[in-house]
């Protein structure tokens, strides 16, 4: 678990990914002090968005269309910075880790 110290904010951005994302996103979130999921889906997956939203340390913001991945980042920057975090993981819904590896970095 990642100290208050240190507080690291994760993010991933999502474009209709499929429910391996939910398997992705738990490799790593103990990791992190929180998680900024931003939705660029323009379809609803309620088993995806029900995982998420049901997580105390995501943030969920669904923008409900493909607003692309440079104003995602911006957002999960945007409020990153709001939440005072002094560091940013960013990954794609694609993105996993081991175990070993993330602690190397951690």
């Amino acid at each position: 678990m990642v100290s208050t110290e240190n507080k690291i904010a994760g993010c991933v951005i999502l474009y209709n990914p499929s429910v391996a994302v939910i398997d992705n996103v738990k490799s790593y979130i103990e990791y992190v002090t929180e998680l900024i999921v931003i939705d660029n889906s323009e379809r609803y997956d309620s088993i995806i968005i029900d995982f998420f939203t049901s997580q105390n340390k995501i943030t969920y913001l669904n923008n409900n269309a493909n607003l692309g991945i440079a104003k995602a980042l911006n957002q999960s920057c945007e409020l990153a910075q709001k939440k005072n975090y002094k560091w940013l993981l960013t990954m794609d819904q694609d993105s996993s880790f081991s175990s070993e590896a993330i602690k190397n970095l951690f």
